[in-house]
């Protein structure tokens, strides 16, 4: 929950409010792809396909707003029905805004959390730390300083856990 959770207002590593509630659901009729040169996920339409994701309720009018801040370059919310153990729920659901960005090839959580997560969890901080005195374009002119910073802190990290 790393990305999320510094997102919302928590630290990298942070706790979520507990005012929130999670859940596995499915959207049928698209399928995950990598973004091409990236590790992000892009919800791609396909007849056949089922995406899986999290379903997060509870979410704060602020921290909806925090979401949209961190996610407007490439992702836009649209209103879709997803199912869950509970049945077809509306979900906002966000979907990205050019799939000319699409790899082709099928994204993983598993790899991206083995490779990604920490890394973006803490450019996502830096990012966010900007949310509310700087405009989107401002900070995400600085996404690559952040995404560098992050990178020489996990770096230093691993190289901490290896000299022991």
């Amino acid at each position: 929950m790393g990305v999320l959770s510094a997102v919302l207002g928590g630290q990298a590593d942070g706790v979520l409010g507990d005012h929130l509630t999670f859940q596995k659901g499915r959207l049928t009729g698209y399928r995950v792809n990598r973004v091409r040169d990236e590790d992000y996920p892009l919800l791609v339409p396909n007849a056949e396909g089922q995406a899986t994701g999290l379903v997060v309720r509870g979410l704060k009018d602020s921290e909806i707003e925090r979401i949209r801040f961190f996610e407007e370059t490439f992702y836009e919310p649209a209103e879709l029905s997803v199912i869950t153990d509970d049945g077809a729920a509306n979900c906002y659901v966000f979907i990205s805004q050019d799939t000319g960005e699409d790899s082709g090839e099928s994204w993983s959580f598993a790899d991206w959390d083995a490779k990604s997560r920490r890394v973006l969890a803490l450019a996502a901080e830096f990012f966010m730390a900007r949310h509310g005195n700087a405009t989107f374009e401002e900070a995400d002119g600085e996404w690559e300083l952040y995404i560098a910073r992050a990178e020489e802190i996990v770096r230093s990290e691993n190289k901490s856990v290896k000299a022991r």
